[in-house]
């Protein structure tokens, strides 16, 4: 509960933002060149997309921060042609 509020305050105005630059966009162009018949299709295509690109942006940061917590050591081996990579968590 206590890490919901800066993630709304951090997130919520940059994706509303990018909303309002994509959804008018798209329902101009629907509106005025795509067929009646046609036009619920191509909402519903533009509705996955936009789900699509904010999974990826909301995995991205969540892979990012997840990172952002280990650190990698090189551990060299006995063999001197290769090396092992440890990651450790950093205690915080």
């Amino acid at each position: 509960p206590e890490s919901i509020l800066p993630r709304i305050q951090d997130h919520l105005i940059p994706t509303w933002k990018t909303g309002l630059m994509f959804w008018p966009v798209i329902h101009t162009m629907n509106f005025r060149f795509v067929p009646v018949a046609h036009q619920s299709t191509v909402s519903h295509a533009a509705s996955v997309w936009w789900n699509a690109v904010l999974s990826f942006h909301a995995n991205s940061r969540a892979q990012h921060n997840h990172r952002s917590d280990k650190k990698l050591r090189v551990c060299p081996t006995k063999d001197a042609e290769s090396v092992t990579i440890a990651e450790s968590v950093t205690n915080r």
